[in-house]
Formats: C-alpha cells, structure tokens, sequence
C-alpha cells in the first residue's frame, strides 16, 4: 500500500469544474451590470439633453415681445428686435435651423390663453427614448 499524499484525478476535475463554474457564474453578474450601466448611462444622456432644449426653450419665450405656435410643429419668438424659430421636422427640433435636440420620437407646441393676463403659456412636449418631459413657459 502506497502512502502517497495529494488529489485524486476525480478530486483535481471536481475542483477544476467547480472553479469553472463560479467564475462563468461571476462573469454573466458583471455582464448584467455592465449593460444595466450602459443603458442607465444613456437614460441619463438623453435627460440631459431634453433638460438643457426646454431650459433654453423656456428662456428664449420668457420675455418674448410674441410668440406664435403653428401646426403644433412650428413655434416663432420675436424678441429684442429678432426672430427665434423652432421646427419639428422628422426627428428633429431645428433652432434657427440648426438641431437643438435629435433623435426625438415626438414632439409637439401648443399654446394657451394664460390664466390671468393678457399672455399665453406655450407648452412643448417631447419624447426621446421612451423618456417623456414637458414644459410650459409663460409668454406676454
């Protein structure tokens, strides 16, 4: 009988397949929370983006001299001696024909009589990515 110390073949390919098996294990979790990361990453780039259009959005109609929403597509500002036009053709809002925000799978201007007051609120709405915002401005 040989008193001999060490694994058995059987022991050694257990091991190495439970190893195996703990490591793919802990591969998919980090696969899974990098594309969790990534599409979080992108929610997050696409909120900014519509945040910083309705913030400019906003502050192009307050203080406005006039505003005019045509066609639910179409919104013309008059203020300090010039025109500011926002177009929503296909998938893009233009300012001044160059894009403000791209990639939308909506959007749409309307206008309201204000409650008190002589103005109206201009509302835009948009949609990105399944992502929705919206604003309303006040415009005299």
């Amino acid at each position: 009988m040989l008193n001999e110390k060490g694994f058995t073949l059987i022991e050694t390919i257990f091991s190495a397949l439970l190893g195996t098996i703990v490591f793919l294990g802990m591969f998919q979790i980090f696969s899974i929370s990098m594309v969790a990361f990534s599409r979080q990453n992108g929610l997050n780039s696409t909120t900014n983006d519509m945040a910083r259009f309705l913030y400019v959005f906003s502050c192009d109609i307050h203080g406005a001299d006039s505003v005019s929403v045509t066609g639910h597509s179409r919104v013309v500002i008059f203020k300090n001696g010039s025109f500011i036009n926002y177009t929503y053709c296909g998938n893009t809002i233009a300012r001044n024909g160059k894009p403000a925000i791209k990639n939308l799978s909506y959007a749409y201007f309307s206008q309201t009589p204000a409650y008190s007051g002589s103005g109206r609120v201009v509302y835009v709405l948009i949609v990105k990515n399944s992502e929705m915002m919206e604003t309303g401005a006040y415009a005299e």
